[in-house]
């Protein structure tokens, strides 16, 4: 047994390295630039929100992320939400994020700044920036926007699916079967539904279902086709979605006329399809703005952390919009809508595409009166 002496001097060493880890660990800390000093637009560049948005998320998250037991050496909520934003804007993989001098934090950390602060913007601002209008004033407001786009009357959204690369679920994962992820494109996705204004504002957003989804199923089973369904959304038959051929139509969302005829027919879906090209652009946006999103990236997580991350994008997307942030990079948007468009017009139901007697009133009326 050893003595008393040899005790102490084993814990005084022990004592001596941990004193040493510590200092370390502080003068990493220390080295680490103070990203709200960058000039505003490197700041941009970096984080695609200028500083006063970034103030705001964090304000908005502190009560989340730092709870009650916040320890003394945990990081702290500015780093987690630019750590998040780092990768969001950049779609890197997560150790060049984590060696950005503003963070200088570990792989590890990295991946959990990620998680927590996209929960967080789930829970916290999902519901507050993402909502489809109500108000009879909204809902004019939105028309008379849509009206200017392609001439289409009563559009109060355009909706669209877009495809969101993910890595392949786990073999093992009894709740996401890989092989429903693979897409039509022979790629795992999440098949994710979109609605927007002509502002490219997103008002409602679905990343829960497979690459392999077809749009209509998606749009069958989501909560905003529910809401139309049971009245919470008025539209007083004068207000509706326009969608590609790939949805059905019903008295709130009006497609293409398949095989169209008639001039006035022609008129109809060359108006509807100018209009509802804002939707195309919007997704393609979304993916420059995060390129974390984007074709040439892949989410290196589960689907259900894919979802969140994709969630998260949109409500900072939104934030974008309503404050006027505009896309600084020389981005070209036209690959990203062209790649949408073929996505969309070879997504057809053909004789499966059933037509309520409502809406097909709805879409004669619409021909009589507005394209003849």
């Amino acid at each position: 047994m050893a003595s008393f002496g040899v005790r102490m001097i084993l814990l005084h060493e022990q004592l001596e390295r941990e004193e040493i880890r510590i200092r370390r660990r502080e003068s990493q800390f220390n080295l680490r630039a103070d990203a709200f000093r960058l000039n505003d637009i490197r700041f941009k560049q970096l984080y695609r929100l200028p500083k006063p948005l970034v103030v705001y998320i964090c304000d908005e998250l502190r009560d989340t992320l730092e709870p009650k037991c916040f320890k003394k050496n945990a990081l702290s909520t500015e780093i987690k939400v630019l750590c998040a934003l780092r990768f969001f804007a950049s779609g890197s993989y997560q150790m060049p994020v984590a060696q950005d001098n503003t963070l200088e934090i570990s792989q590890p950390s990295v991946s959990r700044c990620i998680t927590t602060v996209s929960k967080a913007i789930n829970v916290v601002l999902l519901h507050r920036w993402i909502k489809f209008p109500s108000s009879e004033t909204e809902m004019t407001t939105v028309k008379q926007k849509f009206m200017s786009l392609g001439g289409f009357p009563g559009v109060i959204g355009a909706i669209d699916g877009t495809h969101i690369p993910i890595i392949a679920p786990s073999l093992n994962d009894p709740d996401h079967k890989e092989f429903t992820y693979v897409n039509r494109k022979g790629y795992h996705s999440i098949n994710t539904q979109i609605v927007c204004d002509p502002e490219m504002k997103i008002n409602s957003i679905n990343a829960k279902f497979p690459g392999s989804t077809h749009g209509s199923y998606i749009w069958k089973s989501c909560n905003l086709r529910q809401a139309f369904i049971e009245g919470k959304i008025k539209t007083n038959n004068n207000a509706w979605l326009i969608g590609d051929s790939g949805y059905p139509m019903e008295p709130w969302l009006l497609t293409p006329i398949l095989d169209a005829q008639q001039q006035n027919e022609q008129n109809y879906n060359r108006s509807l399809i100018s209009t509802r090209i804002i939707v195309e652009r919007c997704n393609g946006l979304l993916k420059s703005r995060f390129r974390c999103l984007h074709k040439h990236r892949v989410l290196n997580y589960s689907p259900y952390k894919a979802g969140l991350i994709i969630n998260a994008c949109a409500v900072l997307h939104n934030m974008c919009i309503v404050h006027k942030i505009f896309l600084d990079e020389n981005i070209d948007l036209y690959d990203e809508i062209m790649g949408e468009m073929e996505f969309s017009t070879v997504s057809r139901l053909g004789d499966e595409i059933s037509l309520s007697n409502k809406a097909r009133e709805i879409q004669k009326q619409l021909l009589r009166s507005h394209f003849m």
